[in-house]
């Protein structure tokens, strides 16, 4: 745990060679280990050295390492359900925060389909992570499968009714599609929330007039007018 600390500081202090050589030092002398303790070691001692890697632009190390510490952190699981019970919920967590995290890292650098396998895993851990249902849905919207990014957004929406980002993509979506009436009812949750929210408001406007609503445009340009302060439009 001392030496953990150690490479945290050195991390901190941003002597990043001390860091890996540290780090490294810790996992070859920890061996075979495979007690609670020391998985538990080499998880965030791999994370640790994610951040590292990060920090001196080596994305594929960083990614290697957190995909070990994925690994190590299934081991974990393991062991907490016969060893530590009360931690399952905890380790579960930190299981899809990690695979969450792989996921970010290869849909950075334009690995989707990558980095859908591991959000899916992430899920898998976790059932209601909305953020994590959230880059599912961004990432199938880039590769272009709209009808499951549609139902992600639907599913954040279940979980939460006013989660703005998913009903903004939802509407989006909608709109595509040339479902108008529906579109409109996401528009205006949003815009009864925040009169302000430009690109909404646009939307709306769009869609007010393709439908022959002219008449209800004005109602929403009076709102956002009436709200609208300096700094205020989103």
């Amino acid at each position: 745990l001392l030496q953990y600390e150690l490479a945290e500081l050195y991390f901190k202090l941003r002597r990043y060679d001390a860091v890996q050589n540290l780090c490294k030092q810790i996992l070859k002398s920890g061996g075979q280990s495979d007690d609670y303790d020391s998985l538990k070691i080499k998880v965030n001692l791999r994370i640790l050295l994610c951040s590292m890697y990060k920090e001196i632009g080596d994305s594929t190390a960083s990614i290697d390492s957190l995909i070990m510490a994925k690994d190590s952190q299934v081991s974990l699981i393991q062991k907490a359900k016969s060893e530590r019970p009360d931690q399952l919920y905890c380790e579960s967590q930190k299981a899809s925060k990690i695979c969450h995290m792989i996921g970010v890292d290869y849909r950075n650098n334009r690995m989707h389909y990558k980095a859908m396998e591991y959000f899916e895993q992430a899920k898998k851990f976790e059932e209601g992570n909305i953020a994590v249902m959230l880059d599912l849905a961004k990432t199938h919207l880039a590769c272009g499968n709209a009808d499951t990014c549609q139902q992600y957004c639907s599913q954040v929406l279940r979980l939460d009714h006013n989660h703005e980002q998913a009903t903004m993509m939802l509407a989006e979506l909608l709109f595509q599609k040339e479902d108008c009436e529906t579109a409109i009812f996401h528009f205006q949750q949003i815009l009864g929330k925040k009169p302000c929210h430009y690109q909404a408001l646009c939307q709306m406007i769009h869609l007010l007039r393709r439908t022959g609503k002219l008449k209800e445009v004005q109602t929403y340009i009076d709102a956002a007018e009436s709200e609208n302060v300096p700094g205020k439009l989103d």
